[in-house]
């Protein structure tokens, strides 16, 4: 049954998520046109989430096969994962690419180009020829032991939090995923940046130990968030649970599975990156990304597993 969106919202308003004035004030991109390739490239990722600085890491990964070299700049807990992705990092971010004002923010742009995010990247740098390449990455032994402890082939883990809230699934539903899935016989870790709703789950986990699980584990669960760039880089199976953006985010990792509502079903679904684009959304979260219940992620996650 179609939902009535217009309904939902004068009911519910819009979410309290505060964008920084930096992101409100954004300028459109410019145009995109295709331009001659450098041979090298610094891009400062450092106003992006994780997830989009490991998308950068595949283009600069596949940009080595064409003789490009393509630098990322990071600090914090963000250079230490492209420390662990193989990227000597710089120190000096002068004449760096700003990857924040490239990003296809413009309704206009995304009606025209709706296809992966990774595409566009390639395309406003220039860098159409490449072809995106998995990073490599570095794992210490202590991580490598600790997830040997509490992981196995026959672990699902799941990673139910993310850092804009609109993008994440009920904790309820979590939960009862996460008892469905410990009923037909499956491990299951809850893996948090927080950990503040869910009992028994292992937060706060470095990178390195991240990666030294997924590499283990039978397959991942999660929102639009970083933990499933980190399981496409591992090459794990992987379901993404999305709403208000679409699986052009993770259209070069062939490992992810993404699940949505049709537009049918909801018309808003999507809403980031279609028509009805726009930065506020619903005030009770997203309501396309609510309606996809445990029972159908629990499905999709068996018919996953039976086709390895």
């Amino acid at each position: 049954m179609a939902v009535d969106v217009d309904k939902l919202r004068s009911l519910y308003g819009k979410h309290n998520f505060k964008y920084s004035d930096e992101e409100k004030n954004e300028p459109k991109p410019p145009s995109i046109t295709s331009k001659p390739s450098s041979a090298y490239m610094l891009i400062n990722c450092d106003t992006h989430g994780f997830g989009d600085i490991m998308t950068m890491a595949w283009i600069a990964e596949g940009a080595k096969d064409s003789n490009v070299q393509i630098e990322l700049y990071a600090t914090g807990n963000k250079r230490n994962l492209l420390e662990i992705l193989n990227h000597k990092v710089p120190d000096d971010k002068t004449n760096a690419l700003l990857l924040d004002k490239i990003f296809p923010y413009d309704q206009e742009w995304i009606k025209k180009h709706h296809y992966s995010r990774i595409d566009s990247w390639l395309q406003h740098f220039g860098l159409e020829g490449i072809k995106p390449k998995r990073p490599t990455y570095t794992l210490s032994q202590q991580s490598i032991n600790y997830a040997a402890d509490i992981c196995d082939s026959n672990t699902i883990v799941l990673c139910p939090e993310s850092i804009r809230p609109h993008r994440q699934w009920p904790n309820c539903n979590w939960a009862e995923l996460q008892h469905t899935l410990q009923k037909k016989g499956y491990k299951v870790l809850v893996v948090c940046y927080r950990g503040l709703y869910f009992q028994d789950s292992i937060n706060n986990l470095s990178w390195n130990k991240l990666f030294a699980i997924f590499e283990r584990c039978k397959l991942v669960v999660g929102n639009d968030s970083a933990p499933i760039h980190a399981a496409g880089i591992t090459n794990t199976k992987a379901i993404a649970l999305l709403g208000p953006t679409t699986n052009h985010v993770f259209q070069h990792l062939e490992n992810v599975k993404s699940i949505s509502i049709s537009k049918e079903e909801m018309s808003c679904v999507g809403c980031w990156f279609r028509d009805e684009y726009t930065p506020d959304p619903c005030d009770c979260g997203c309501v396309a990304l609510c309606s996809i219940t445990p029972k159908q992620v629990c499905k999709n996650i068996l018919e996953m597993l039976d086709n390895e």
